[in-house]
C-alpha cells in the first residue's frame, strides 16, 4: 500500500488513482488532494481540470489546473424537463460523456499549453 492510501485511511478519506499517481478525496467528497494541493470540487457551473506532469525521479512533479465553463460544453449534464405532471430526463452514456469531455480538452488552450 501507498503512503499516499495509508494517509487517506488514517484520515478516513478515498484515495483513488494507481501507481505513482494517487489522489485523496475529501471527507465531505468537497475536496481533492493532488500531489499535496487540496482544491474545492464542490458543485459548480465549471469543470476542474487538474494536470499533473510525472518527470523522470528525482525531478519534482507540477501540478496545473484550469476550468472549463459547462455552458460551452452543452449535452455534458443530463437534460431535465417536466410536461405536465411528469418530469423527464436524458443522462448520456458513459461513454458519450468521456467523449465530450475530451473533446472539450481538446479545445482548451490551458490543456493545450500544459502539454506542450
Amino acid at each position: 500500500m501507498l503512503a499516499a492510501q495509508v494517509r487517506a485511511q488514517t484520515q478516513d478519506r478515498w484515495a483513488f488513482g494507481s501507481g505513482r499517481a494517487i489522489a485523496i478525496i475529501g471527507r465531505d467528497y468537497d475536496s481533492v488532494l493532488v500531489e499535496g494541493q487540496e482544491f474545492d470540487i464542490t458543485r459548480r457551473d465549471s469543470l476542474l481540470v487538474i494536470m499533473v506532469t510525472v518527470p523522470p525521479e528525482p525531478a519534482r512533479r507540477t501540478v496545473a489546473t484550469t476550468r472549463i465553463a459547462v455552458g460551452s460544453a452543452p449535452n455534458l449534464l443530463p437534460t431535465q424537463w417536466s410536461r405536465g405532471d411528469t418530469t423527464f430526463i436524458v443522462q448520456p452514456s458513459y461513454l458519450t460523456t468521456v467523449q465530450r469531455i475530451r473533446t472539450y480538452l481538446d479545445q482548451s488552450s490551458a490543456v493545450a499549453a500544459f502539454l506542450r
